[in-house]
């Protein structure tokens, strides 16, 4: 069970990774 546990939270981190990196390209774009 707690492999699970970290294995879905490691997920989560990527997806928000995914997420930031997606919105500082996003500012970026609108700066230039």
């Amino acid at each position: 069970e707690l492999e699970l546990r970290i294995e879905t939270q490691k997920q989560t981190l990527q997806a928000r990774d995914e997420s930031i990196k997606k919105l500082l390209e996003l500012l970026q774009n609108k700066g230039m």
